[in-house]
């Protein structure tokens, strides 16, 4: 019963869940992009001259690279602020319906492996991780 709530209520908010991973997965390709720049081919291959300006464009990169993580941790947080809030309806009506927080707590673990066949090595390991919490939950 538990895994039929978790898989409904997973496929309910399946578009909010996409634009978050899709959000993550843009800024962590933004970031490595910005950390990357100076090891490529082009940036080795040139002048003398130009060595100096590049030089000064990673210090530059650099201090920009820092923003980026600054602004991509802001909206992580936010993004997992906004889930929850979201979702607090949700944990309300199921306590309403006479839900123990374990029970709820396993609804909300159980979201990683309704996940599995998508999520790979990852999923794999938060298995592990609910299945000892669950362990000490029981």
């Amino acid at each position: 019963m538990l895994f039929k709530l978790s898989f409904r209520n997973m496929k309910k908010s399946f578009k909010d869940y996409a634009i978050y991973f899709l959000t993550l997965f843009l800024g962590v390709a933004i970031f490595y992009m910005f950390n990357s720049l100076d090891s490529q081919q082009a940036m080795l291959d040139i002048s003398e001259s130009q060595k100096e300006i590049i030089k000064l464009m990673i210090s530059m990169l650099s201090v920009v690279s820092i923003f980026i993580a600054v602004i991509l941790g802001l909206l992580i947080a936010y993004a997992n602020k906004f889930l929850i809030n979201r979702r607090k309806r949700e944990f309300g009506i199921y306590m309403i319906l006479g839900m123990g927080r374990r029970q709820i707590s396993k609804i909300i673990l159980g979201y990683p492996k309704n996940m599995d066949n998508s999520c790979g090595f990852a999923a794999q390991r938060s298995l592990k991780f609910k299945e000892m919490i669950e362990k000490n939950i029981d």
